[in-house]
């Protein structure tokens, strides 16, 4: 069976945005600290649609803190392994993840090797307590503000934000 590729402009999405992808060079993406043991290294903030693409590391025996997500997220493990404190699968190298809205989680990172995963976070990200109370929140737009105060603070080219960012 063959693919038909072809299309009609009628039939092309009305909201299509005329402006060109981009591509994120590693050398240009500096990491950046998040919760202790871990930084994050950001390739994209889609201020539409309150997204971004993310690779994250974390440290052995760190972590993120109990959250949900308002939005799916898609994830891929490169290096390392790690779970969710509530499930009982692992991801491992060339594990991909996928969450749905709404589902609470603690990362945790397993093992002595630090965890290298990529995510695309579709919407905000809502920290919980123990008891299951918002005690934070953090989406695109914020995450944006933290990485240009950290540039500025750290003497670091912003422009690299500036080609990122939709």
């Amino acid at each position: 069976m063959e693919l038909n590729l072809s299309h009609q402009t009628d039939y092309v999405f009305k909201s299509a945005n005329p402006i060109l992808g981009f591509s994120a060079d590693e050398k240009d993406a500096v990491w950046i600290p998040y919760e202790p043991g871990t930084a994050n290294r950001f390739l994209m903030f889609d201020r539409n649609t309150n997204s971004f693409a993310v690779v994250l590391r974390c440290a052995p025996g760190s972590g993120i803190d109990r959250h949900y997500h308002t939005g799916s997220v898609a994830g891929y493990c490169l290096q390392g392994s790690w779970k969710y404190r509530e499930s009982d699968w692992i991801a491992r190298p060339g594990t991909f993840v996928y969450e749905r809205p709404g589902e609470a989680h603690t990362l945790q990172i397993l093992g002595s090797e630090t965890m290298v995963s990529f995510f695309h976070v579709m919407g905000p990200h809502i920290t919980l307590d123990a008891d299951g109370r918002e005690i934070g929140y953090v989406d695109a737009f914020r995450l944006l503000d933290y990485c240009r105060r950290y540039y500025k603070e750290n003497g670091l080219d912003p422009s690299y934000l500036d080609k990122i960012t939709r």
